[in-house]
């Protein structure tokens, strides 16, 4: 004692002393409790739920439906800060998928100010925190960053997303050994708010041109469970985790989606890579680059080919034997939430592919992979183009059918008059692209007459 003394001048504090009562605020987990005002009304509140999980999960399948709403009816979000939280950002997202004005801000009549007054509760109130993450805290940055991607500030997504990743290494969410070889809720609601962040970070960093902090290598985890939410559990509450036999499973479209971002992570690292790391990895030769990219196109090529179908059986063989249907598009597709990832699939390799290119032309270099990969971009293109008007198309007459047949007139002539812009503008792309054309003229009546 007397040696700890002379060392450090003074008695060593006591175990009580090192509880510091100014501390006692970062011990949390970065919330404070939200009061129930600060919630929508509960018939609104059930509403925004729904309109969530049918927009937004069937493209990022961060929450299990069924234990988000049953610990809504519980009140949890009245008692848990981080829970309250990722409710508030859930009808933040959903508030722009309906035209209820209380989704606006409060002295606003926008409609670019819906859900703004919820995400900005949790924005104005969220704090660093000394304990480890919990799994609602993964949850709200994922939650933050989908709705700033909507946003006239999507770089804003950039931090959110890496805060999350940041949180997620601190607790081990990256790794297998974290996980209990039985699957759980909890286990599987952590690893996909791990592989959601890791997407996001994946697709947005190359849009804004910026590197990951996170690769393949870093990680281990299991891709996500192709299990639907309805299936996770008995009716007792026991773990079950099985789809049935010959049901597709909503959630392969996401796995199928970490798939393709593994390619263009790849590319990231390599052929946007710069000249000194390339010249430390023995690739700064002048013909690497379009070595490479002809490997990564080998590999999206392969990753189209292993794409599932959601056909009918009969349709299966035509499917699979038409190359313009690799991607497994299906406009008779009766099911929306399969027609919409399809969509949203294709969107997405075009984008991979586009990236994937675009770094031979970029480059400034002759070489007989060039004129391939111009054609290729533009290709891209043209196919994201007509594939996105389409579809938006798509749905604004399907919303326009069903405000007809239920006497609801709100905006429908305005969504009619877009619905009748997408198709003009496909119009225009007849000449160029076939397939434009070709869904330009697609027969359908318009609730309020057709196009022509």
């Amino acid at each position: 004692m007397a040696l700890k003394t002379a060392y450090n001048g003074s008695q060593p504090l006591s175990r009580s002393d090192t509880h510091q009562p100014w501390l006692k605020l970062f011990v949390d987990d970065g919330f404070p409790v939200f009061e129930e005002s600060s919630f929508p009304p509960p018939d609104l509140l059930d509403v925004l739920v729904d309109l969530y999980f049918h927009n937004i999960s069937c493209h990022y399948p961060l929450l299990h439906e069924p234990t988000l709403k049953s610990s809504i009816a519980a009140g949890e979000h009245l008692r848990h800060g981080s829970f309250g939280a990722t409710v508030l950002l859930v009808c933040a997202i959903a508030s722009r998928f309906t035209r209820d004005p209380r989704v606006l801000l409060d002295d606003s009549s926008h409609p670019h100010s819906a859900g703004w007054k919820w995400f900005n509760l949790v924005e104005a109130v969220r704090r660093l925190s000394f304990s480890p993450a919990k799994l609602h805290n993964l949850q709200v940055y994922a939650l933050m960053a989908i709705f700033l991607q909507g946003s006239t500030a999507p770089q804003s997504t950039w931090p959110a997303i890496g805060a999350g990743i940041r949180a997620a290494l601190d607790v081990g969410a990256h790794r297998r050994k974290m996980y209990a070889s039985t699957p759980t809720v909890e286990d599987e609601l952590w690893r996909r708010a791990f592989w959601v962040l890791v997407v996001m970070e994946w697709t947005i960093g190359y849009a804004l041109g910026r590197p990951s902090s996170i690769h393949d290598e870093d990680f281990d985890l299991a891709l996500p469970t192709e299990c639907d939410d309805e299936y996770w559990l008995t009716p007792e509450g026991e773990p079950l985790f099985e789809q049935p036999q010959g049901k597709p499973s909503k959630v392969t479209a996401f796995v199928y989606m970490i798939r393709l971002g593994q390619i263009l992570s790849f590319a990231m690292r390599t052929v946007y890579s710069s000249n000194k790391s390339k010249a430390q990895l023995g690739n700064s030769d002048q013909q690497w680059e379009q070595r490479l990219v002809a490997e990564l196109d080998s590999g999206l090529n392969k990753w189209t080919d292993s794409l599932p179908s959601h056909r009918k059986p009969a349709l299966r063989f035509l499917v699979m034997s038409l190359r313009d249907d690799t991607l497994r598009w299906d406009p008779e597709q009766e099911d929306v939430v399969f027609l919409t990832q399809a969509a949203s699939l294709k969107a997405f390799y075009y984008f991979c592919q586009t990236a994937v290119h675009r770094a031979v032309l970029s480059s400034h270099r002759e070489s007989a992979l060039s004129l391939p990969s111009t054609i290729i971009c533009t290709n891209a293109a043209r196919s994201s183009i007509q594939g996105m008007l389409f579809l938006s198309g798509m749905v604004l007459m399907t919303n326009a059918f069903a405000a007809k047949r239920s006497d609801r007139v709100v905006n429908v002539e305005k969504d009619v008059a877009l619905a009748r812009k997408a198709v003009e503008m496909m119009h225009s792309l007849q000449y160029e692209s076939h397939a434009s054309g070709s869904l330009a003229f697609v027969n359908l009546p318009f609730p309020f007459g057709r196009v022509r």
